[in-house]
């Protein structure tokens, strides 16, 4: 990718998380985008009709309007424009890791994977996402994952942070305990 072309996904993704902190919906938008690239990575033909030059982008970004209608916040769907107008939908992952780069430094927003070896209720996933947001001093967006190797308890993790508070974790613990006595 050229210099250019990474310094307007640079300058793209701060923009997007600005003005959505503005407006206080940084969590909105990161969740709008990120299913528009899981959208866009599982449906390769869907980047290649928004980026198919005998289309007008008028009527890419038309189609790419009537996708999503209401439930689509005016910041996610300018950004998607925006990418689109230089032809880097082919790069919309490279944008969303900028984005979400840019919400925890610009916006104090962390994303928090929760793994459970159940699945969590709603009273105790309320009672997480207050004591994140409270560790993290802003904003969070949780996505909670089921996965039965935990065992028991919780991992969860949010960039270069982990908590570890699993009965997986703790019998590695034990076992490298017993191993090196």
């Amino acid at each position: 990718m050229s210099k250019q072309n990474t310094r307007f996904l640079s300058d793209l993704a701060q923009g997007t998380i600005l003005a959505a902190k503005s407006t206080q919906q940084t969590d909105e938008v990161i969740r709008d985008l990120l299913l528009l690239k899981k959208i866009l990575e599982e449906n390769p033909e869907i980047v290649s009709l928004l980026s198919n030059p005998s289309l007008s982008l008028e009527d890419r970004q038309k189609s790419l309007k009537n996708a999503f209608k209401d439930d689509w916040h005016d910041i996610s769907y300018r950004a998607a424009c925006a990418l689109m107008e230089q032809d880097l939908l082919r790069v919309f992952g490279d944008y969303c890791d900028l984005l979400i780069k840019n919400a925890r430094e610009l916006a104090n927003h962390h994303i928090c994977t929760v793994s459970s070896a159940i699945p969590i209720d709603d009273t105790y996933r309320e009672q997480i996402k207050m004591a994140l947001t409270k560790k993290f001093n802003g904003t969070v967006h949780v996505e909670y994952t089921v996965d039965p190797s935990v065992i028991g308890g919780l991992a969860i993790s949010s960039g270069d942070w982990r908590y570890l508070g699993t009965v997986q974790a703790k019998l590695k613990q034990l076992s490298r305990h017993l191993i090196t006595t």
